[in-house]
């Protein structure tokens, strides 16, 4: 049981010299994937939807203060509040949505690893990158 554990080791050391699997992209091409992926039109559409709510949290924050009523004072508060919800929940989903894409991207270098793994057992030696350099999806720009 051991030997197998060593070989298992010994080809997937090797393989990773010619893929590395920590090869990870940085915050900004994270960030930019998001607004080029498949729902690029609703995240324009949000953030859109976040600078009005900045734009209008700073009117708010501006009338909160121009006020002399308590009523008037009340409701611009609860209207800065209800934009600082939304540019919350812009946010969160920006980054939900970024988080989704770097794991997608890792299960497609651990499928990856998986299938040189099979391919080299099933063949009895672990040269096979060539064999299988085709099947790696590069991302498009």
């Amino acid at each position: 049981m051991n030997s197998i554990d060593d070989r298992i080791r010994a080809i997937l050391n090797e393989e990773t010299r010619d893929i590395d699997l920590l090869d990870q992209q940085s915050v900004a091409a994270d960030l930019a994937q998001v607004w080029q992926g498949k729902y690029r039109l609703l995240w324009r559409l949000a953030a859109v939807k976040w600078l009005f709510a900045v734009v209008l949290g700073i009117v708010s924050i501006y009338q909160f203060f121009q006020q002399e009523s308590v009523m008037a004072m009340i409701a611009w508060s609860c209207l800065l509040v209800l934009c600082g919800i939304t540019l919350a929940t812009i946010y969160v989903l920006f980054w939900i949505s970024v988080s989704r894409d770097a794991t997608q991207q890792a299960l497609k270098q651990l499928e990856l690893q998986v299938a040189l793994l099979l391919a080299s057992q099933a063949n009895g030696d672990s040269d096979n990158l060539t064999a299988l350099q085709g099947t790696r999806t590069e991302k498009q720009p």
